[in-house]
């Protein structure tokens, strides 16, 4: 991935999180650490911006599936909103689409 840039809300309770580049292997793990140290500071909502990933491959929706779940285990909500076509068809074609709800921004359905 070639950057993270992170915004906060005014109520420093969400964040959005606009990423470009590729979402692929190898995977540095850089996105799952800035999302885990939102969440840590107090930040309840996150959303990734997804509209600037040119290319996502297994590693990279691996990567968005263990953030799902570290979100969930502390109470958190993670969006993806909006995202690139290719990522969209990616997990749609994987069915991950589903998996973390993407459709409903607020609700994913590992924070159920």
């Amino acid at each position: 991935m070639d950057e993270i840039h992170v915004t906060s809300e005014p109520d420093s309770r969400s964040a959005i999180l606009r990423l470009d580049g590729a979402l692929q292997t190898p995977i540095d793990g850089v996105l799952r650490s800035t999302v885990e140290s939102l969440f840590q500071s107090g930040v309840r909502r996150v959303r990734l911006d997804l509209s600037g990933i040119s290319s996502i491959d297994a590693a990279g929706v691996g990567e968005l599936i263990q953030i799902f779940t570290a979100a969930a285990a502390v109470g958190g909500v993670l969006e993806i909103q909006p995202m690139s076509a290719h990522v969209r068809r990616v997990l749609e074609v994987t069915g991950v689409r589903w998996l973390l709800d993407v459709e409903s921004p607020g609700i994913c359905s590992t924070c159920r």
